[in-house]
This record gives structure tokens, C-alpha cells and sequence, in this order.
């Protein structure tokens, strides 16, 4: 009888969870924050630009997470990272069809993978561990 091959080589320790979750709240936070009325008349230019942060944040950290515990190295996440920055930049500058040019739009977003690349960086020191054989 074959036994099942396991999706990811790693498991992701307390700590990793938290790292984790930190990223996606404070994610989710600026997409609130953007969304609210009071904030928008004080942060107005920022506000405009918080959600390019946010998506870009979120994919380079739901794929570094799924990368991590698979057990890639952590290159490839530099790697990750390297590539949002560029496609911000490409879809920012390049391409104009369903999205108005905006520089300050790509560097919020290059912003956010970068954070989102040193945080998963932590993630990759405390946050993993074999998992258990059962």
C-alpha cells in the first residue's frame, strides 16, 4: 500500500503563526484604515496608495509562506520578492489598459514586498519545524 505524500516537508511553530497573522492584520488594517472617512481627509495622498501596498504585501506573503513550507530555500523568497517589485513597476509604467499609470502606486507596492520579504525572513529562522511522523 503506497502511504501518502505529504503537501509540505515543514510545519509552522507558534511563533511562525504569528509572524504570519501580524502580517495579514496589519495588512487588513491598512485596507480598513484606507476605507475609512476621518482618515482619508488627514492621510489623503497616503490613503490613495495603501491597497497596492496591501495586495502586494499579501501575495509575496501567502506565496513565501506556501514556498517556506515546502521546504524551498530562502532564496527563492528574495527571489519572490525581486519579481513583485519588478511586475509593480511593469504594471505601474508599461501597461495602461484597466489601470492608470502611477510611479508613487509601484513604490508603495515594491514597499510592501520588501517589508513582507524581511518579515517572512523571521518567519524562516523561528517560524518552521519538522513535522511530526505519525
Amino acid at each position: 500500500m503506497q502511504s501518502k505524500k505529504q503537501l509540505f516537508n515543514f510545519a509552522p511553530t507558534i511563533r511562525g503563526i504569528i509572524i504570519f497573522y501580524c502580517i495579514i492584520f496589519f495588512d487588513l488594517g491598512l485596507v480598513l484604515a484606507k476605507n475609512r472617512k476621518s482618515q482619508n481627509i488627514v492621510f489623503a495622498e497616503i490613503s490613495n496608495h495603501l491597497s497596492n501596498f496591501a495586495i502586494t504585501s499579501l501575495m509575496v506573503a501567502l506565496l513565501a509562506f506556501i514556498m517556506t513550507l515546502q521546504g524551498a530555500a530562502f532564496k527563492l523568497v528574495i527571489w519572490l520578492g525581486i519579481i513583485a517589485v519588478l511586475m509593480n513597476f511593469i504594471v505601474e509604467v508599461l501597461i495602461s489598459i484597466l489601470n492608470t499609470p502611477d510611479i508613487i502606486d509601484a513604490y508603495y507596492g515594491s514597499a510592501g514586498a520588501l517589508l513582507t520579504v524581511v518579515a517572512m525572513y523571521g518567519f524562516f529562522k523561528v517560524g518552521i519545524q519538522q513535522p511530526i511522523k505519525n
